[in-house]
């Protein structure tokens, strides 16, 4: 694909003027009959899958969207539509005929998101880990994998392929137009892959550590509540972003999809987000108790504010791709919480707590504690390397996108010779 990309032989292979290393520049040469410029599948095989609006063009779109949002799909039965299209878009399981993806039905049913869909989609998988580790006895490290093969059969692995789109499109585009075209391809690169091998690993190592399941009303222990806790509270993150964030039109073979879904966005209210918050935590709360669950989504909301701050940097907004990779980051994010909610955060703060020994300095208190010491190494790399990224940093999207479109208007391929006695620009 690189040497596809960078040209023909018979010249120096060209640079880009902003981004050398992103091999995203138009290729000049002809592509091979019936392939595309973003994806192996042939033209209109994704648009050809249902999105849930039964049209064909924009126009029809834009009308289908102003009588949805004049009042269409209101009252008990739409809000049980609803729940149904989010339940059928997350999972693989069949809803009722009368349920499509309409995308103004799953703004709404955003409420449902986390909780009763995300909840029921951890009960599935518990279920599936206590039976390897609990009725079998298999040891928790493989009936952490078997679970994984579970959680990804149920959910068609979607969550995992907006991470690693993401991984893809955030990793090797530079301008926001380059990000956005790689996120569309449906081939797998380097950093998806890295990203989707650093999500598996480090949720079947946490759910390993966690060990067997032990439930009990507010106090329960384990892979499996932490499983339903963790599939609960990640997915809270979609409602709030789409809610705080503006949503990027990314085009596409999926543009009428999500066409409808850049103004039924609106549908997602703060009383929807207030929804999605209230069972999520009631959820948390019935399995670790409230105090837990309150430390749980403020650690939930940590995640989705920085991801739409990153987001925003990087995109404008954010996507249907993002909003996955989020839920994923998110629920690694809970299983280390959950982790360390007990032995591990508690001896931490005892070390911190030794710093305030008055018999001795706290340099020679600190130098004699190595779990302190660490924290304190890490900080200072996370400050030191924020605060760089802070002044020398590069630009924001916008004013990539300007430079990108400038370098595109001027084809803006430079060609320079190995020979430093023969150098040669285009």
């Amino acid at each position: 694909q690189f040497l596809y990309l960078i040209g023909p032989a018979s010249r120096p292979p060209p640079l880009s003027a902003m981004a050398p290393n992103n091999g995203l520049k138009r290729a000049k040469s002809v592509e091979p009959a019936g392939a595309g410029s973003t994806t192996v599948l042939d033209k209109g095989t994704v648009e050809a899958r249902g999105m849930g609006t039964h049209t064909d063009s924009r126009a029809q779109i834009q009308a289908e969207i102003a009588a949805f949002l004049q009042g269409e799909g209101r009252g008990a039965f739409a809000e049980l539509r609803a729940f149904f299209t989010v339940w059928t878009f997350i999972t693989r399981l069949p809803g009722p005929t009368w349920c499509d993806h309409h995308p103004g039905f799953l703004m709404r049913g955003m409420a449902y998101f986390a909780c009763p869909a995300g909840t029921l989609v951890g009960v599935f998988v518990a279920v599936f880990f206590d039976f390897f580790a609990t009725a079998i006895g298999l040891p928790v490290a493989v009936a952490a994998v078997l679970t994984a093969a579970a959680s990804f059969w149920i959910t068609g692995c979607f969550h995992e392929d907006g991470l690693a789109d993401t991984g893809d499109g955030f990793g090797g585009g530079w301008s926001r137009s380059q990000v956005l075209r790689i996120m569309t391809d449906t081939r797998l690169g380097t950093y998806g892959c890295a990203v989707l091998i650093w999500y598996v690993v480090s949720k079947m190592t946490l759910l390993s550590a966690l060990g067997e399941s032990e439930w009990a009303w507010g106090a329960s222990r384990g892979g499996g509540p932490a499983l339903v806790v963790g599939h609960t509270l990640s997915r809270w993150t979609a409602p709030y972003l789409v809610r705080t964030r503006a949503y990027v039109d990314e085009g596409g073979p999926k543009y009428k999809f999500y066409g409808f879904m850049l103004q039924a966005r609106s549908l997602v209210t703060w009383s929807r987000v207030a929804i999605a918050t209230s069972t999520s935590v009631g959820v948390a709360a019935a399995v670790y108790g409230w105090p837990a669950a309150l430390g749980l989504l403020a650690g939930m909301w940590v995640v989705a504010h920085a991801a739409g701050n990153y987001s925003e940097y990087i995109l404008g907004g954010v996507m249907g791709d993002f909003l996955g990779a989020t839920i994923c980051v998110a629920d690694v994010v809970v299983l280390t919480l959950i982790h360390l909610r007990g032995g591990p955060f508690l001896a931490l703060l005892s070390s911190l707590a030794t710093m305030t020994r008055a018999d001795l300095p706290a340099w020679d208190v600190l130098k004699e504690d190595a779990r302190a010491m660490a924290f304190l190494r890490f900080m200072v790399v996370v400050a030191v390397v924020t605060v760089w990224n802070a002044c020398v940093g590069l630009p924001n999207q916008f004013v990539r996108d300007a430079a990108a479109a400038r370098t595109d208007a001027d084809d803006g391929e430079v060609y320079v010779s190995l020979d430093a006695d023969n150098k040669k620009e285009d």
